[in-house]
């Protein structure tokens, strides 16, 4: 056993019980400011059902039938196979470029509209390539130099405002198939990955940030699941654990909402 590893720690049923309760009370909460969007001043971000009609009839239809959904399918015969080993790097990069394609595919025709000045405004950034905004600073970096990469590449002009979605969907096709592989660490049987899979995939905003999206998220998107995918590989013991503590360090010059990583 490697000298970094901890030993497994054994929780009496009390304990379970109170994580249950506490996990189940906040999964609700969290729904009951999603589907009736009180008027509270710190859920701002938790409202925008009413934008489109049958938004909240379709939250509700989802919160009745998914679970007599997911208990329908867990009892069939492929829901109790074994998962399989993991990706191997050739497939976890294909994977990542078949699902980036499709989310450039998907957000070519259904783009995310822009809600406040802030998207057109971080592409103007990443065009004048100003690091002045230090809360992303090497994410302005970054974009711009591939911007100006892509501008010296291409015969034609390479606005900043279509070279961002570019580059926020292959980190959300990137963000994606981690996710698979962190459901892969977490599950056992085929039914549990593909559930955990499921709900970290169509959480709150997480899809939104994959469609044609001009803005900072995607990226912090991608370093959160990163972040995951390492601390999970940590925990089983694949790998040192030095990889997450560094991404919880450089992932705050990226974004700096990232230093919430750090506790």
């Amino acid at each position: 056993m490697p000298k970094w590893s901890m030993p497994p720690v054994s929780l009496s049923k009390g304990v379970h019980c109170a994580i249950a309760v506490a996990i189940t009370l906040g999964a609700l909460a969290y729904l009951g400011l999603h589907i009736f969007e009180p008027a509270l001043s710190h859920t701002w971000a938790y409202a925008h059902l009413d934008r489109h009609p049958g938004a909240r009839l379709l939250s509700w239809a989802a919160v009745a039938l998914f679970p007599l959904l997911a208990v329908w399918s867990s009892r069939l015969p492929w829901a109790e196979r074994a998962v399989r080993p993991p990706l191997t790097s050739r497939t976890t990069i294909l994977a990542v470029i078949c699902v980036s394609v499709l989310f450039l595919t998907a957000g070519w025709f259904w783009p995310v509209k822009a809600i406040s000045i802030d998207s057109p405004a971080f592409a103007i950034f990443v065009w004048k390539g100003q690091l002045e905004m230090a809360r992303w600073q090497l994410t302005i970096f970054t974009m711009t130099s591939i911007l100006r990469f892509a501008e010296w590449a291409s015969p034609f002009p390479v606005p900043a405002r279509d070279l961002v979605p570019w580059v926020n969907a292959f980190l959300s096709g990137a963000s994606y198939v981690l996710m698979f592989e962190c459901a892969r660490q977490l599950g056992s049987k085929r039914f549990e990955v593909l559930i955990l899979a499921a709900l970290a995939g169509t959480a709150f905003g997480n899809l939104q940030l994959s469609l044609y999206y001009v803005d900072i998220y995607p990226v912090v998107q991608f370093a959160m699941v990163l972040f995951l995918w390492t601390s999970f590989r940590v925990l089983a013991q694949k790998m040192h654990p030095i990889w997450p503590v560094l991404i919880a360090m450089v992932g705050p010059f990226f974004y700096v909402g990232l230093v919430l990583l750090l506790p």
